[in-house]
């Protein structure tokens, strides 16, 4: 019996050291698996992090873009400021440097990025103002400046950085103007 018992327990002896053996390859996979599961989820995380980011950014742009066309509208149609529609280049507003020689500087209170703003825009927006034509009583646009009764048709652009220089954006509105500030001229010259 005694030989019995020996035998029975080399036997069960080996089975358990099997058995520790697969338990830790069992859970070396397990492991692995984890980590992929893991990887991932900050992979999704990051890209959703850059998403969120872009699409705040554009955000800023589209409100800052908004916020200079307002205030040109306001403040700066001006026959000073006037470029009669035609002159610029086609596509012009995708030249950074027209946008540099013809934009107006829209400084606005609050809006650019500082110690106290660290959401704010890059830089402030730019306008850029085209004479169009005068508008008459009946809505037709005439292209000759001094019609009687007409106001003043312009296209308003402005560009707008994000809260990165890499984001950007551009928004156009026609303005009709018949201020005093604004009445048409029989010639466009500065």
């Amino acid at each position: 019996m005694d030989r019995f018992y020996k035998v029975a327990k080399r036997h069960l002896i080996g089975r358990e050291a099997g058995q520790r053996g697969v338990v830790l390859i069992i859970g070396m996979i397990f492991l692995l698996l984890l980590t992929i599961v893991g990887i991932g989820s900050m992979s999704m995380v990051t890209m959703n992090e850059l998403m969120t980011t872009n699409m705040h950014n554009q955000s800023k742009a589209f409100h800052g873009a908004e916020a200079g066309l307002t205030h040109c509208e306001v403040t700066q149609v001006k026959p000073v400021n006037w470029i009669n529609v035609g002159d610029l280049v086609e596509n012009w507003w995708q030249d950074s440097e027209i946008w540099a020689t013809a934009g107006i500087d829209m400084p606005i209170e609050g809006l650019i990025k500082s110690v106290t703003n660290v959401d704010g825009l890059v830089s402030n927006p730019l306008c850029v103002i085209e004479y169009v034509g005068d508008v008459t009583a009946d809505q037709s646009v005439n292209y000759r400046a001094g019609a009687a009764g007409a106001k003043a048709l312009f296209r308003l652009t402005a560009n707008a950085p994000g809260a990165d220089a890499r984001t950007e954006a551009i928004v156009e509105s026609i303005y009709v103007c018949g201020d005093a500030v604004c009445v048409p001229n029989a010639t466009l010259e500065k």
